[in-house]
């Protein structure tokens, strides 16, 4: 019996080594190591993978705690990263439950699908299938051939496996918008007049790209909305913005305003309202805040020149209105509504200038002016607003 004692001696050694050696820190040559297991490699050329990832261990002896441990066929494929401290046993762990190393990216609220793609393109290991691909070509592989891909993909941040596709990732972005729109236009009010959920996007889009301030969505809704009912153009800066594309520098001018949105619609006879043009830009810029009038004038001429309107060379209002107000009403009007804006908090006498300058305007040119009382209450101002536009022959 006394031969069998250096035999248990000798076991419990055994077992003991084995067990501070599962749980002793595996030696990495740095201190953050990448590992990568393909699909269908055996368990040997896992233990393989992890020696050549930059670890320093036998093969054999890490293929042997994975056959023993019993879970070896249980270790999953992917993109792992050890980090220093890993042991034998939290590496086989995080193998058998794939707890893979993720990296993400943000899509952020507001881009168009260009800035979707350029952000897919500089993320880190993520595989560029959509290169090359046009949008409509992009939009047929993620399953809706014919549709725009611009405002399809909902703004978030993706988490996403080494070599995932862009391609996947895009399809989990279109599939979290279909969500949250369903939601939205299930609580639509039902007298509106957009026909679908793609509908509902583009104008929710159009009113964020207006404004950031969450206080004014409404009013800018009911404006657009307004006009929908009424079939006119929007008419609206992030629709030329977003016409011009890439071209755009962060500065919209007058001129890009004429030539892509004013003189197309006229070309159709259509009606085109702004809340601010040539008659403005003299009141606000040149009365306001004192710009020179003449330089005014000469950008008049260089921006407002168009190509067949014969002697009136000039692309100028048919009929400025003027909502006239003395500014300490206004002011007081806006302080029961609202905060005022930066712009809004100019001083009494800059509104003061603002008017005199309009009043020169109108003394200029009165056939195109229509000044109209805003003290008078809503329903006068409507209805001069009418009997000057009936006056004019363009309300039957």
């Amino acid at each position: 019996m006394l031969w069998l004692l250096p035999a248990v001696l000798m076991a419990l050694l055994l077992v003991g080594t084995a067990l501070w050696w599962v749980n002793h820190s595996l030696r990495l040559k740095t201190p953050g190591l990448e590992l990568t297991i393909e699909p269908g490699t055996s368990v040997l050329g896992v233990a393989q993978a992890v020696r050549d990832a930059g670890v320093d261990l036998s093969p054999l002896l890490l293929y042997g705690w994975f056959r023993l441990s019993g879970d070896s066929r249980r270790i999953r494929a992917g993109n792992y990263e050890l980090e220093p401290g890993s042991t034998p046993r939290s590496l086989l762990r995080k193998l058998v439950r794939g707890e893979e190393s993720l990296n993400s990216v943000t899509l952020v609220e507001g881009w168009n699908f260009r800035q979707v793609r350029a952000a897919l393109q500089k993320a880190q290991r993520l595989k560029p299938d959509s290169q090359g691909l046009e949008p409509e070509q992009i939009m047929a592989l993620l399953g809706l051939p014919g549709q725009a891909a611009e405002g399809r993909f909902y703004p978030d941040t993706y988490t996403y496996a080494r070599g995932s596709s862009d391609l996947a990732l895009l399809k989990r972005a279109l599939q979290a918008m279909d969500k949250q729109l369903a939601q939205a236009w299930e609580q639509r009010q039902q007298s509106t007049l957009l026909r679908s959920p793609q509908e509902a996007l583009i104008l929710a889009s159009i009113i964020e790209k207006e404004t950031g301030r969450p206080g004014d969505r409404a009013m800018i809704s009911g404006v657009f909305n307004n006009r929908i009912k009424l079939d006119m153009p929007l008419q609206t800066d992030p629709t030329v913005i977003y016409g011009i594309g890439a071209g755009f520098d962060g500065n919209l001018r007058r001129r890009d305003h004429l030539q892509t949105l004013i003189e197309p619609a006229l070309a159709r006879g259509e009606v085109v309202l702004c809340d601010r043009f040539t008659d403005a830009t003299f009141a606000y810029q040149g009365g306001g805040r004192g710009f020179d009038v003449d330089m005014l004038a000469y950008l008049e001429q260089r921006v407002q020149a168009v190509a067949g309107l014969g002697n009136r060379a000039l692309r100028q209002p048919d009929m400025t209105l003027w909502f006239d107000l003395a500014p300490d009403v206004a002011a007081a009007r806006l302080s029961q509504a609202r905060a005022p804006d930066r712009f809004e908090a100019q001083p009494l006498e800059f509104f003061r200038r603002v008017a005199q300058a309009y009043g020169q305007r109108q003394a200029a040119d009165p056939a195109r002016f229509t000044r109209i009382d805003a003290s008078l209450p809503r329903e006068q101002v409507w209805q001069a607003l009418r009997l000057a536009v009936h006056q004019r022959g363009w309300l039957t």
